[in-house]
């Protein structure tokens, strides 16, 4: 056995399953304690109301302004593709009515794209160790940990595009006609599971014309796209039935948001986008991760860049032009979740560099053997802060304290109060308020999403983050009574306030 063979395929299996096993005992104690979070009162409702009317909706969001971007939400849901929440209905259909549920539906994506990883590298490298390193190492990323615990459709339209570069490059060595079929539906999913697919979609076009010769470098991705646009047209009857609700909102949070102004100008004088995204990155990773990516990424140009013959140059081409389409078609967007996507690819770059350097100096002294295992451990370190440890102790450590379980919270909370009022309700327990079938509002005064000081309510349910937005000031309320622990940011607290007038 040659080092670039370690582990053997029984131990690769054993670690791959570990990975898995960390990956979900990390994550579904906390998405089933932790109270809802930022966009989660938007994302987290719609694959419920689909299990109730099989259509995705925001009902306590009843927005009446075609400038915004929920105009008539509450009928349907236009602002984002419905693939992910019909992803998110499959788990609702079976499982509790609360955030956690939502959530599970993205660590499952989560738990593909990982997969899908270790396959990609397996496959590009014929590098087991190379494998196992991507795929590690993105589980611990915090470009993935977020996306792949939220309630979001981010993490899912990453996994669909990762399988669509596997289909497509076995299609370039198979010549299947499945292959090829397979790649135009799944980018035609991604599509429809959020915008950003645009990514992937491009890239595979620029793959298909530049391995073809003569016509078909222009009929293999016409073929490509048409396919892709016959599956988003799934979605045109629900189109048709709400028109007015489609036209607002995906106009306002799609169109003008990623492909306003600039759009053309951007893939040509790329450099604020680019320089907006580094920042964006740089905050959003943390130094450590930012800057071993960024290595990785760099190791690999120096190893595999002059290599004409083998498939680094295509993991290379793939990891740089996904940051720069993602920075450069989203623009100056604050939304970080995208990146789960170009985070895959660069663990794949990261991975190489890892098994490639360490395997040369393995073989030049039996030193650095010896110093594989503490220097793995060390990295693997480096990657843990940020990964959501301190808040699985907190939920664990405290399982049986009700102010450390939000739907437990959510229900004696709501056991003090009247079922027949209505509420306005934060982020942090909306979607509990609606699965008890209370009268609700969603908690927000951004006039973007809605205006609930525009709305009458009878309890206004105020957790951490309206107290940032000074919510019960701008809904002119009185404070009846808290609930909770306010010194523990990871504990559960609520402040009910009634309108100041009574």
């Amino acid at each position: 056995m040659t080092v670039r063979d370690f582990p053997s395929t029984r131990s690769a299996w054993m670690i791959l399953a570990a990975i898995f096993v960390a990956y979900v005992l990390i994550r579904v104690p906390v998405a089933y304690c932790q109270p809802g979070g930022q966009d989660e009162d938007c994302y987290g409702f719609p694959g419920l109301t689909i299990v109730e009317d099989g259509v995705p909706r925001l009902p306590h969001v009843p927005q009446r302004d075609p400038s915004r971007f929920f105009h008539y939400a509450d009928d349907a849901l236009f602002a984002e593709p419905p693939l992910y929440f019909y992803w998110q209905s499959l788990f609702f259909a079976a499982l509790p009515d609360v955030y956690g549920t939502a959530r599970l539906s993205s660590i499952a994506a989560g738990a593909i794209a990982i997969g899908l990883v270790y396959v990609l590298a397996r496959r590009w490298y014929r590098d087991e160790a190379a494998a196992l390193w991507a795929a590690g190492i993105y589980s611990l990323l915090r470009m993935f940990y977020f996306p792949a615990f939220t309630a979001r459709p981010d993490i899912l339209c990453a996994a669909i595009g990762l399988a669509a570069l596997y289909t497509f490059d076995r299609w370039t060595t198979d010549r299947k006609r499945s292959w090829f079929l397979a790649t135009g539906v799944l980018i035609g999913l991604g599509g429809l599971a959020h915008p950003f697919a645009i990514v992937y979609a491009v890239q595979i076009a620029v793959w298909a014309a530049v391995t073809a010769r003569g016509w078909a470098r222009l009929l293999q991705p016409a073929l490509l796209a048409a396919t892709a646009i016959m599956v988003c047209l799934i979605w045109l009857p629900l189109i048709l039935s709400y028109p007015e609700a489609f036209e607002a909102q995906f106009g306002n949070n799609i169109l003008k948001q990623g492909a306003g102004d600039g759009f053309f100008a951007r893939q040509l004088m790329p450099w604020t986008s680019l320089a907006h995204h580094a920042a964006l990155m740089w905050e959003h990773a943390g130094p450590i991760q930012f800057t071993l990516l960024a290595l990785g990424t760099a190791a690999a140009l120096a190893i595999d860049g002059r290599d004409r013959n083998g498939n680094g140059r295509k993991v290379l081409a793939l990891a740089i032009s996904s940051a720069y389409l993602l920075s450069t078609i989203t623009g100056p967007h604050p939304t970080k979740g995208y990146w789960c996507y170009p985070a895959a690819l660069l663990c794949l770059c990261l991975g190489r560099s890892i098994s490639y350097v360490w395997s040369r100096l393995a073989e030049r002294s039996p030193w650095w053997r010896r110093a594989g295992l503490p220097a793995g451990i060390v990295l693997i370190a480096l990657l843990v802060p940020g990964l959501g440890i301190r808040a699985w102790w907190a939920y664990v450590g405290n399982f049986g304290d009700v102010n450390y379980n939000a739907p437990r919270f959510a229900r004696q909370l709501m056991d003090d109060l009247p079922e027949d009022a209505r509420y306005t309700v934060d982020v942090e327990y909306a979607l509990d308020f609606y699965a008890a079938d209370r009268t609700l509002l969603m908690g927000q005064t951004n006039p973007i999403y809605f205006s609930a000081e525009k709305h009458p309510y009878d309890y206004l349910i105020v957790s951490r983050h309206g107290l940032r937005t000074d919510l019960a000031g701008q809904l002119n309320g009185t404070l009846l009574r808290t609930y909770g622990v306010r010194d523990d940011p990871f504990a559960c607290y609520v402040e009910v306030y009634i309108p100041a007038e009574r």
